[in-house]
């Protein structure tokens, strides 16, 4: 009704009210107000705080808008729906570099977080390029921080990377040399164990005839009780 009307100025207290709903209709109402009213700091928190909204259409429309605050909230979108490329060319659109680092760095993509390191590189921006050895550490080949510090003259800005990249592999490799040394020991006690202790129960049970036995290896009938030419005496079993 107050939308029909263009009266939603007039609810905006009770719409607050009742955002804590997260319901779609509230929330796109919310967003449309503080846009025409240019509150930026408020609508960044409703983004951020309730989700249920169209967030294509919503980032579409503010990363045309003329306040690069909007805009940044349209980059904080497209990063949330993780669309890294999209958000990080915003970032960089504006100048925003420390927004487009933590996006690479919450991607978690090597290309995505090479890419933005290529073009600090090619812009000349080092101290951008420090953050992103520093930001987005584990997600860095050490071999191209090499390469770019090399060919760019970024030697001195990419040593301390380069220190802790060697120290903790190092480390590491401390580690599974100390772990490949008690796997060893550890086999070859065990291959000790096992050749010093006597097989048990494995023989085969030979039965041969002794002195006067039954030639072909049967048994003799001393082994049954005949002897002396007389029969076995009775078991009680019939036998």
């Amino acid at each position: 009704m107050f939308q029909k009307s263009d009266n939603l100025p007039l609810i905006k207290p009770f719409l607050l009210n009742v955002q804590t709903q997260n319901k779609r209709t509230v929330n796109d109402a919310i967003n449309d107000l503080l846009i025409e009213e240019e509150d930026y700091k408020t609508l960044k928190d409703s983004v951020e705080n309730y989700d249920n909204y169209d967030a294509t259409d919503l980032a579409s429309r503010l990363e045309k808008h003329d306040l690069v605050f909007f805009r940044q909230i349209a980059a904080n979108i497209y990063r949330k729906t993780k669309r890294w490329e999209k958000s990080i060319a915003l970032s960089k659109q504006d100048k925003l570099f420390k927004d487009a680092i933590e996006t690479a760095a919450i991607s978690g993509k090597s290309d995505v977080v090479e890419e933005l390191l290529r073009y600090f590189v090619d812009i000349g921006s080092k101290e951008c390029y420090v953050g992103m050895l520093y930001a987005c550490y584990d997600l860095i080949r050490p071999d191209l921080v090499l390469e770019l510090s090399w060919r760019h003259g970024l030697t001195d800005f990419a040593m301390p990377y380069m220190i802790n990249m060697l120290c903790q592999q190092t480390k590491e490799i401390a580690t599974l040399k100390a772990d490949s040394e008690a796997r060893k020991a550890k086999d070859k006690a065990q291959e000790k164990d096992e050749t010093e202790t006597p097989i048990l129960g494995g023989g085969r049970l030979m039965i041969t005839a002794g002195p006067g036995g039954a030639p072909g290896g049967r048994a003799s009938p001393a082994m049954f009780g005949q002897t002396n030419g007389f029969a076995p005496q009775p078991t009680g079993f019939g036998f």
